[in-house]
């Protein structure tokens, strides 16, 4: 597995990351939104040893080709972290559609609640949290 990854990125702290899953060989992705007050090195090496992680436990499920690492967002305040995290997934999910979108599905476990609120509400989160985050 090929592991694409910006070099400048591995010791930012206080980041919202998306974790892109490339299977072969179907074209298709799966993504995983998270956040981290560490380095962000120290993180991905969890998400691919820990076998808690689902980021650990799809790699080991599925044939992934490649995982590419990039930052979303990063934080001045880290109290801001669960906010700029939940807009990047609120966005995401607002651009891609559902789980059930065959090219780009999300494997964040809390984003099942994103799935029961109307696209409407979803909007209004986000917007909300995009002036929260300013």
């Amino acid at each position: 597995m090929e592991i694409v990854f910006d070099e400048d990125d591995k010791e930012k702290e206080n980041v919202v990351y998306m974790i892109t899953l490339k299977i072969a060989p179907y074209r298709k992705k799966y993504v995983y939104i998270g956040m981290t007050q560490r380095a962000l090195k120290e993180r991905i090496r969890e998400h691919l040893y820990d076998k808690r992680s689902q980021v650990c436990k799809f790699i080991q499920t599925h044939e992934v080709k490649e995982l590419e690492v990039e930052v979303l967002h990063e934080c001045q305040f880290e109290q801001l972290l669960e906010s700029a995290e939940s807009y990047k997934i609120g966005t995401y999910f607002l651009k891609n559609g559902t789980l059930n979108n065959q090219k780009n599905r999300l494997i964040n476990k809390h984003f099942k609640g994103f799935q029961k609120m109307t696209l409407a509400t979803i909007k209004k989160c986000c917007d909300t949290l995009a002036l929260s985050l300013v």
